[in-house]
């Protein structure tokens, strides 16, 4: 990560350069992980990437972990500049 001089954060421009990555989760979705771990059932974790899926093609990647059960929880998504 790189700041200014005034301790803000720069982000990337989207450039291969200087790429620009935005993760997006919340305390609910990441409490999913540890709820599901406590229990007895194995646990796999997923993580699927799709590309021009948006105007500007940029990658979208999915983050999320299934249970025994057979139930799917997402857990994070990303989407990034250049891959």
């Amino acid at each position: 990560m790189q700041f200014n001089p005034f301790f803000r954060l720069i982000l990337g421009d989207g450039s291969d350069a200087a790429p620009f990555c935005l993760s997006m989760t919340s305390k609910k979705l990441l409490s999913t992980v540890e709820t599901v771990s406590m229990w007895q059932l194995p646990v796999v974790l997923h993580m699927d990437g799709t590309f021009k899926l948006n105007e500007n093609e940029f990658p979208v990647i999915t983050l999320g972990i299934s249970d025994g059960a057979q139930h799917a929880h997402h857990v994070a998504e990303y989407h990034l500049s250049s891959y």
